[in-house]
């Protein structure tokens, strides 16, 4: 704009000075001439430099949230390792103690204590019920991540129905299934309403092809604007990286991710090659 508004101002003065004197001011002063050059050398080079810093700046902030979606990929990562070897150990803690438990019951049966041996059954029944997992989808890593979001769900009174399979034998890498899973659950429990909220989840393989349908109830109304992904209420530097994160990971199984809006549903439909 500067050099524009330069290059207008010193044509209309010699315009203005030819008509006056009848003379060109180039010719006349040829100094001119060589200041005009360095008024639009100077004005290009400013520009170039605007658009080069202004492309390193977004790059930079490019980086900076790539680098902390690999911080918060790591952390969730983490968090679900945790989560997974706790329930390993509980598991491996009540085998150690089966053995102790098997005797009791043979003492108290032994004894015709029917009515202790089936409290002591009991018992031992809801604690297995705690450390055994309600959702089992073949990889440790999702049934933790989905066993969270459930846990949430009922403290929420959402229903929560899963029919996830983790496909085996394939290059799908658990890491990067967790930040689809993640953030797609983000933001059901975010948007999911209605007079009976509810989210679901399925899988579904056929030859090399894994898709993923998750659903979740929703009483208001998407703006989809001139993206096929909605805008976002969020504000600042979480601003529409949910569905950002989702759909980098499908395209690098050579997928992509599509959402809907249906009857008082939201659909989000994730593709991906798994072969």
């Amino acid at each position: 704009l500067v050099g524009v508004t330069g290059y207008g101002i010193l044509q209309y003065y010699l315009m203005i000075y030819e008509r006056d004197t009848g003379k060109n001011l180039i010719d006349t002063y040829g100094f001119y001439g060589a200041l005009s050059f360095l008024h639009y050398l100077i004005s290009i080079v400013a520009i170039l430099v605007v658009i080069v810093m202004f492309q390193n700046w977004k790059e930079m902030q490019e980086e900076q949230r790539g680098q902390e979606l690999v911080l918060n990929q790591i952390s969730d990562m983490k968090k679900h390792i945790e989560e997974v070897e706790k329930l390993y150990r509980d598991i491996r803690s009540m085998r150690h103690d089966m053995g102790n438990h098997i005797q009791t019951l043979e003492h108290l049966v032994a004894h015709n204590n029917i009515d202790d041996a089936t409290e002591y059954l009991e018992h031992l029944k809801n604690e297995w019920d705690e450390v055994s997992p309600e959702i089992k989808t073949g990889s440790p890593v999702i049934d933790v991540i989905l066993m969270e979001k459930l846990r949430e769900a009922k403290e929420r009174q959402i229903r929560f129905l899963s029919d996830f399979h983790y496909p085996q034998n394939t290059k799908l890498n658990a890491f990067d299934l967790s930040v689809i899973m993640n953030n797609a659950l983000n933001n059901c429990m975010e948007n999911v309403s209605g007079d009976d909220p509810y989210i679901s989840i399925s899988s579904f393989r056929k030859n090399s092809i894994f898709m993923i349908t998750i659903k979740n109830s929703f009483g208001g109304q998407l703006n989809f604007g001139d993206s096929d992904l909605p805008e976002t209420t969020k504000s600042g530097r979480e601003h529409g990286m949910g569905l950002n994160n989702i759909r980098r990971v499908a395209r690098m199984y050579m997928g992509d991710i599509s959402l809907e809006q249906g009857n008082e549903e939201v659909i989000l439909s994730i593709m991906m090659q798994v072969e």
